[in-house]
């Protein structure tokens, strides 16, 4: 089964089967991704508790997903983010697009924005999740196109994308509110447009050439907005590819300077630009003070039974990955060796696949296990693409054909490799499930309410904190934090539908419904319809003005 329909692929093509040679084979890889995610995060939408994989704390559910969440809901123009996260610029637009799109076809005009989503945060938390996960196809299709530009080979790019798509931190990532995903996809974007670029250039198309060194530069800019320490090299590393050049040799010769000076300027000032238009969302000094100290973080020293795979959060990253990464190593030097005229392009993309496993090995250090796996995600992408060249030269030489007995194969390879960090998410997400029961009955019962009502505890006042602590445990916006002195409007919101009332004055004929996690037996107390709603149980009183305001700008977009 030939692979060579492309001139530019190898005689011959690589033989392997048909569901890697077409495109056909994303479609079973997005309902699965799709699948999965729509499951997992029906089953435990939001709130907070630790992760656990294998009976071992891993990380807490609503850092930072329930932060990015809560700032989102107060995006504003020119106005800096309630959080500072990664930063994750690009991400908090698209989470106020899913609550501002839910609000729009679900809410009711007599019910404001703010209490319309803490009234339905389980809905909310649910399609932004969904929406993580398509981003997470679409870093999925970046690498793919990245993959098929270096290697010239579908089979190869094919093998790649699935392989990093299986991996341990995708899998476990998948149905995460995080900003993985689209920093994958901005990097892998920068790379793929400057290379087209240069395509583009080498044929003396230079109009066409520089529109894509413009997109190279806003994926650039939009990566290191998306998560700095990570993404923060490659505009300059951009830069550089244009200014000496890089790919193959073609009959054409180099790109001539002239060329390369326009390119340069339109990537200066598309990258000025996306960077200008950031900044107005973006406290930079904040930003700093508060990131700046967490690089002081330090955990438990290393230990050599560390680097032997195993089960448990800390073990589970080397037991998943260790064969993609061996195989991509292999791929790798196989790729230098007889690829010649794409050196300069593995280059500097191996360049970045460096400064990942630096950084990964670096927070592996300070933290003292494998646990920190999402740091692997740039390690990972870049990984991936010499996995997929490996995966195709070992299958050429073995001559295994193809057919579907073939991509049984491929299928029970990618088994054998990313079985284990599979069975490990399952694990996790399980947990989760069950974590999510207690807290179920409480979102019910607020889903319920109409505007006055209030769901009364039984307390008295010496157990104000305790209460306070478990509200928490069901929204998981634990504001203020060090990262702004505000509030959040949704945590106060969420608060205003909880009264502590003694327990003889709860009415008798009120409906009483048992949450697990605030110990109580909770009921509906009917109130007036246009009664005000904006009495916190926190400061048991009324919203002070500037909170009046912030909700009123936010109610007049």
């Amino acid at each position: 089964m030939q692979l060579a329909e492309d001139a530019r692929e190898p005689a011959g093509g690589s033989g392997l089967p048909l569901i890697v040679r077409r495109f056909w084979w994303t479609v079973p890889l997005a309902i699965g991704c799709l699948a999965f995610s729509l499951h997992y995060s029906r089953l435990a939408p939001c709130g907070s508790w630790m992760n656990v994989i294998f009976q071992e704390e891993a990380w807490g559910e609503a850092d930072p997903g329930s932060f990015y969440f809560a700032s989102a809901h107060e995006f504003a123009w020119n106005e800096p983010a309630l959080f500072i996260g990664h930063p994750g610029v690009p991400l908090v637009p698209l989470l106020y697009g899913v609550q501002a799109g839910l609000y729009h076809l679900h809410g009711d005009g007599d019910v404001s924005f703010t209490r319309f989503i803490a009234q339905h945060l389980p809905s909310a938390f649910l399609a932004s999740k969904l929406m993580i996960t398509l981003l997470h196809l679409l870093s999925f299709a970046a690498i793919y196109a990245l993959s098929r530009q270096l290697l010239r080979d579908h089979a190869a790019a094919a093998l790649a994308t699935l392989g990093y798509a299986t991996s341990l931190p995708v899998l476990y990532y998948l149905s995460r509110i995080s900003v993985e995903p689209l920093m994958v996809f901005f990097f892998v974007t920068a790379f793929w447009a400057s290379w087209r670029y240069e395509d583009l250039a080498r044929e003396g198309r230079l109009g066409a050439a520089l529109g894509w060194v413009g997109l190279a530069a806003a994926a650039a800019i939009s990566g290191a907005m998306s998560k700095l320490a990570f993404v923060g090299p490659v505009p300059f590393l951009i830069a550089l590819q244009i200014l000496v050049g890089t790919g193959r040799s073609e009959p054409t010769g180099p790109i001539a300077w002239r060329a390369r000076g326009w390119a340069l300027g339109v990537y200066t000032a598309a990258g000025l630009l996306s960077l200008a238009l950031y900044s107005q969302v973006m406290d930079w000094t904040r930003f700093a003070r508060v990131w700046l100290p967490a690089t002081q973080y330090a955990g438990d020293a290393l230990d050599l039974s560390d680097f032997v795979p195993g089960i448990g959060a800390t073990r589970i990253f080397l037991a998943a990955e260790l064969g993609l990464l061996l195989f991509a190593l292999v791929g790798w030097v196989l790729f230098l060796r007889r690829r010649s005229a794409d050196r300069r392009r593995a280059f500097w993309l191996s360049a970045y696949g460096g400064y990942g496993l630096a950084l990964f090995g670096y927070r592996v250090v300070l933290q003292g296990s494998f646990l920190p796996f999402h740091y692997s995600f740039a390690l990972l992408a870049t990984a991936a693409v010499f996995f997929g060249y490996a995966g195709v030269e070992a299958w050429r030489r073995w001559g295994l054909g193809g057919g579907w007995r073939a991509a049984f194969a491929v299928v029970l390879g990618l088994v054998l490799l990313h079985g284990a960090g599979a069975v490990a998410v399952v694990d996790a997400r399980e947990h989760d499930r069950a974590e999510f029961e207690a807290r179920r009955p409480a979102y019910a019962l607020i889903a319920q309410l109409e505007p006055g009502d209030r769901l009364a505890v039984p307390a008295v006042q010496s157990r104000a904190e305790a209460v306070r602590h478990q509200l928490g445990l069901l929204h998981g916006f634990f504001f203020p934090v060090p990262w702004d002195p505000r509030d959040s409007l949704l945590r106060e919101e969420f608060a205003s539908f909880f009264v502590m009332t003694p327990p003889d004055r709860i009415p008798a004929r009120a409906r009483r419904e048992f949450v697990p996690v605030l110990d109580a037996d909770v009921s509906i107390v009917r109130g007036e319809r246009n009664a005000p709603h904006r009495a916190t149980f926190d400061r048991g009183g009324p919203a002070p003005d500037g909170e009046r305001r912030r909700e009123g700008r936010r109610l007049s977009r």
